[in-house]
């Protein structure tokens, strides 16, 4: 009885540091794709906290829905 208790521990054990270590390759996976596909020509992390505020890369948006551009 002792046997199956500690290999009932081990087996949850084990699944549930699987599961930590999927979700953290899943979220690695999702950071990186995000930051390479839909933000291609982002700068990345290098200058962060003052990146948000930049005129040309900033969170600001140039244009608004009801602002057209001049070409």
């Amino acid at each position: 009885m002792v046997r199956r208790l500690n290999r009932s521990k081990v087996l949850g054990l084990s699944a549930f540091v699987f599961v930590l270590l999927l979700l953290g390759f899943v979220d690695y996976l999702t950071i990186y794709h995000l930051w390479r596909g839909f933000f291609p020509e982002w700068d990345g992390f290098m200058n962060l906290p003052f990146s948000l505020f930049d005129e040309e890369i900033g969170i600001r948006p140039k244009y608004f829905v009801w602002e057209i551009p001049d070409i």
